[in-house]
């Protein structure tokens, strides 16, 4: 119940409707109730003494009661869908709120698929929880009582009597309660590890086709259905055993009374229109009494699917320092810029799982309007320096400086808007290239789109329908090239104090990446920028050059300078050298013997 009442705010905007949907639940057990009462008219009276005048009156009462339950049912049914899909909808957003805040760590942590299931299912199954639970159970609870009064006002005695099978029924529902909420949360597991095969399948389907591996995911599926299909089966064996369990005390309470009953008629204490009205009403004492053990099981599947969304909800956020938000962006304005670092690392270690730290006493001082490049092997830190200054994680030790304030000192969602960033791994969205443009600045004016696009070389892309070309689902329809072009273009549009280049030429010709060379230049009066790259034509016209190794920079300085030392960077330029001449060098097929041999 805990968790019932945590969710049960979600309800309150709506609690007008929701007081109308219950009370056209109400409504229904009091219509039942005067239609067995008719009954008794019927036997008690009309068939003793039949009247056209008392007949008349009997079927007006039954085609009234027939109109006016038709109408509470309509209202249940339309304000009981509108308050369940607006609180779905409420909840949905609250839940995909926290994933988009949750850090990336636990992102790389948990599967895509796990959290579709949690926001889609599990979501739709706390709407049964809530909505049913709350007017369906109260208005089952609420016909218990009515028919149960009843009950009593025509014969106490036989009233106890029905009563005696209530222990047994609520025994047997709170067995069955403990272990369906334990096959619930099971089922709600295998149908999110499903939900997770299927996304890998589609996300990677080029992989799939590239190494002909559809079979293999056609099994992998079929393994996740079945383990799903048999946690179902186990929730559905449960029921299968409490169903008939429930209606079997059910029929035999019945019987008990019409044992008694009968005996109540042979001494003449009971009419035969009364024992009738009795077991009409003990009939709808017994249902919502069955319909509340059934509600149970509808429940638990809710409370399990609570579970897993509460434990989502309860996850920290990536969270600002105390004191965020307290520094006045005031710092970046160009008279004050030019005297401060626009960046430093100071003495910074960083460890994505503990005791393997990627970064160590990392330091490094970028200046203000510079141009600066961080060159190494792959898995030195190089991008995890990156992720950092953007707070995507935050230091295990030591401080980042921006501006000189420390990063902590500003709320992510400002200080993200001071950075723009090309990814190493472009992502691009379904739409057109002016769709994706426009993702990296909302309020984008048409000129500031037109001059990123341009800056970024999109404009010598052959677009059929320029800015406005659809590019197909996360851009297929693109080269490497057209892609990070795009992505440039994007952070670009942010018009960001810094940018950042995350391995973003690594796709671009020759004749693009100059052209981009020749943009930075143009971009750093207004822009300090930060290169990371591993080809390094792109990195040697850089005001400074870090070499990053072991998660440290172990040299800095120019192109010229670094090469004269004749350390890390020269031989990085020299193995690179090597590959190049490699690469350019013609392939010299062995020669062959002469056919005449071979005959």
């Amino acid at each position: 119940m805990r968790l019932w009442w945590r969710f049960l705010p979600l309800l309150k905007p709506y609690r007008g409707r929701l007081l109308v949907t219950f009370l056209a639940t109400l409504v229904r057990p009091l219509l039942n109730a005067a239609k067995i009462y008719l009954l008794k008219l019927i036997v008690d009276n009309l068939a003793q003494s039949p009247t056209s005048q008392l007949a008349l009156i009997i079927c007006g009462a039954y085609l009234l009661i027939a109109l006016v339950k038709g109408g509470a049912n309509f209202v249940d049914q339309y304000y009981g869908a509108f308050v369940g899909g607006r609180m779905v909808i409420d909840l949905r957003q609250r839940l995909y709120d926290r994933f988009l805040r949750l850090s990336l760590r636990y992102h790389g942590e948990h599967r895509v698929g796990e959290s579709i299931s949690r926001l889609m299912s599990d979501v739709g199954a706390i709407e049964d929880l809530l909505v049913s639970g709350l007017t369906d159970g109260l208005s089952q609870a609420l016909t218990v009582l009515i028919f149960a009064g009843m009950l009593f006002s025509l014969d106490p005695r036989l009233a106890l009597i029905s009563l005696l099978i209530l222990p047994f029924l609520f025994a047997s529902l709170v067995v069955y309660a403990q272990k369906s909420r334990v096959a619930s949360r099971e089922v709600r597991t295998r149908l999110a590890e499903l939900t997770s095969t299927a996304e890998e399948g589609f996300s990677t389907i080029a992989l799939v086709k590239t190494f002909m591996r559809m079979e293999h995911e056609e099994t992998r599926l079929r393994e996740r259905g079945m383990q799903h299909w048999k946690a179902r089966q186990r929730v559905a064996t449960l029921r299968g055993i409490f169903v008939p369990v429930s209606d079997v005390v059910a029929t035999v309470g019945t019987v008990i009374v019409v044992y008694f009953g009968a005996q109540a008629l042979a001494t003449g204490t009971l009419t035969i229109g009364g024992l009738v009205i009795f077991l009409g009403y003990l009939g709808q004492l017994y249902t919502p009494l069955l319909g509340l053990s059934r509600l149970g099981n509808t429940m638990q599947g809710g409370f399990a699917a609570a579970e897993r969304v509460a434990e989502t909800l309860d996850l920290p956020e990536s969270e600002d320092e105390p004191r965020a938000a307290t520094c006045p962006w005031s710092v970046l304005l160009p008279e004050q810029a030019a005297s401060v670092p626009a960046l430093v690392f100071d003495h910074v270690t960083f460890a994505y799982k503990a005791e393997q730290p990627v970064l160590r006493d990392f330091s490094l001082t970028v200046p203000a309007g510079a141009i600066v490049a961080l060159v190494g092997a792959s898995g030195a830190g190089k991008s995890t320096a990156v992720a950092l200054l953007q707070r995507l994680y935050d230091p295990d030790n030591g401080r980042i400086l921006f501006f000189g304030h420390d990063l902590c000192e500003f709320d992510t969602e400002t200080l993200r808007q001071r950075l723009a960033v090309v990814p190493q791994e472009v992502s691009l969205l379904m739409g057109t290239v002016r769709d994706n443009i426009v993702y990296g600045r909302l309020d984008a004016t048409e000129e500031i789109i037109t001059r990123a696009a341009q800056q970024a070389g999109v404009g010598e892309m052959k677009l059929p329908e320029g800015l406005d070309t659809h590019i197909g689902a996360r851009g297929t329809r693109l080269s490497g090239g057209q892609r990070q072009r795009i992505a440039i273009a994007r952070a670009l549009v942010r018009e960001a104090p810094l940018l950042i280049l995350d391995e973003a030429t690594s796709a671009l010709d020759a004749l693009a990446e100059e052209r981009l060379r020749t943009t930075l230049e143009v971009l750093r009066k207004r822009h300090t920028i930060l290169l990371i790259a591993h080809r390094l034509s792109t990195v040697r016209t850089a005001d400074m050059i870090a070499v990053v190794d072991g998660g440290r920079v172990v040299e800095f300085g120019n192109h010229v300078s670094l090469l004269a030392r004749n350390g890390a960077y020269a031989a990085l330029v020299q193995a690179q050298l090597s590959v190049d001449v490699m690469q350019q060098t013609p392939m010299v097929s062995p020669r062959l013997p002469s056919p005449s041999l071979f005959s």
